[in-house]
């Protein structure tokens, strides 16, 4: 009985054998057809040989790298997943609208012509800034001297707000809450 190859089974005729022509086109074709195998391009379910295509992707790929799934929504609380530039825009936007607080002393030696000027970089061009006066730690005094000062909203740029005293100007230091809200988009 003659002995096969370890990989493809190829028949080995026994020395003491007669060559036969059978046998050895056999083994032609066996070996013919495992071939044609490798010269197929190789899909998900067969081996064969990688296309062009496959082949610039893979040299394309870091050593290490890892599929990445990315997530393109804010209610996923699969840690494992990245977010979208789109939603890490969302969330840095939201943070950039939140409100923020700054107690102020508005100094009595800082109005010029009956102005003044707060400067935050918190404050856009389209911020909403709120002045309210720092309860309960504003005095009466401050209190009437901010009645009587009549205070409002002058100007405003990126970077800075002005009020203006369209009343008697402050000659004490009055204590107030700045509320800058993010920027509004009208519709």
């Amino acid at each position: 009985m003659p002995n096969q190859t370890t990989n493809y089974n190829l028949i080995k005729p026994l020395a003491s054998e007669n060559y036969d022509v059978g046998v050895q086109n056999s083994n032609m074709d066996a070996i013919d057809a495992a071939l044609g195998t490798l010269t197929a391009v190789a899909t998900q379910t067969e081996n064969g040989l990688m296309s062009a295509e496959d082949k610039v992707k893979l040299d394309g790929t870091a050593a290490g790298a890892n599929k990445t799934e990315i997530v393109d929504n804010l209610t996923s609380t699969d840690a494992s997943k990245a977010l979208s530039a789109k939603q890490g825009k969302a969330l840095s936007d939201a943070k950039a609208n939140k409100s923020i607080l700054a107690n102020v002393t508005l100094a009595a030696a800082s109005w010029s012509n009956g102005r003044y000027t707060y400067s935050s970089a918190n404050i856009t061009a389209t911020s909403i800034v709120e002045i309210l006066l720092q309860e309960p730690n504003v005095t009466q005094e401050q209190r009437s001297a901010c009645r009587a000062a009549k205070i409002s909203h002058y100007s405003q740029a990126a970077g800075s707000i002005t009020f203006q005293a369209r009343g008697a100007v402050p000659t004490v230091d009055i204590l107030v809450t700045f509320i800058i809200r993010g920027a509004v988009n009208v519709n």
